[in-house]
């Protein structure tokens, strides 16, 4: 699955031509996608399992790029997700920060 607005995302590299809000929108886009994937969480075993009494034992989340970024967040906070592979994904984001 594709992040929400990643496809349409750009940054100029033209001097002086920048998105001053580019980390917040960044940081919304992976909050977001969080708040997705825990949803689908919530969700998806009462489509894939409607009346019976299946449920799901392990949960995982695999990401790339700012998937895997997403995917350090929600394994820290979703303790339903026990499972990562974050490919090129940092688990350490400080909005702000000069890293």
């Amino acid at each position: 699955m594709d992040l929400a607005k990643s496809i349409h995302r750009q940054i100029s590299r033209e001097k002086g031509d920048c998105n001053p809000n580019h980390a917040v929108d960044m940081y919304a886009i992976l909050a977001g996608t969080c708040q997705d994937i825990s949803l689908l969480v919530d969700l998806l075993p009462s489509y894939l399992f409607s009346g019976s009494d299946k449920e799901v034992i392990t949960w995982a989340v695999a990401g790339v790029s700012l998937g895997g970024h997403s995917g350090w967040k929600l394994l820290g906070e979703d303790p339903r997700i026990s499972v990562g592979i974050p490919i090129i994904g940092c688990p350490v984001i400080k909005l702000g920060s000069q890293q």
